[in-house]
């Protein structure tokens, strides 16, 4: 049984890590960003930057949920003043996300750099 638990965790934890990607530091300021207004589901994607090393379905849309991130108002609001400044960022996804349910998934991003 101990044996079988300490499998489980390690399979959990390598999935973990395999989908962890960062998009390297980038210029945002003639990205799009399209906030999402849906109850729980709110969400905030930026179009056209890669996920380098994603193993989500795609890659070029990484997205920060509001329902499950108690910091995503605070990555909303760097990642504006990042785009209004021409500041670089560095996202960071450490999960892939379904948000239709349908089976493709999005890096959800989980930590936000600025130079």
């Amino acid at each position: 049984m101990k044996n079988i638990i300490f499998l489980i965790v390690g399979i959990l934890i390598s999935i973990n890590v395999a989908a962890s990607s960062q998009s390297g530091y980038i210029d945002i300021s003639q990205s799009n960003i399209q906030l999402i207004s849906n109850g729980e589901d709110s969400r905030l994607f930026i179009n056209g930057v890669t996920m380098e090393d994603s193993v989500c379905d795609i890659k070029n849309y990484p997205v920060i949920l509001f329902s499950n991130n108690p910091i995503a108002k605070e990555m909303y609001s760097m990642i504006l003043a990042a785009k209004a400044a021409g500041r670089q960022i560095n996202l960071v996804a450490g999960a892939c996300v379904d948000l239709a349910g349908k089976g493709t998934t999005y890096p959800s991003v989980n930590s936000v750099y600025m130079k």
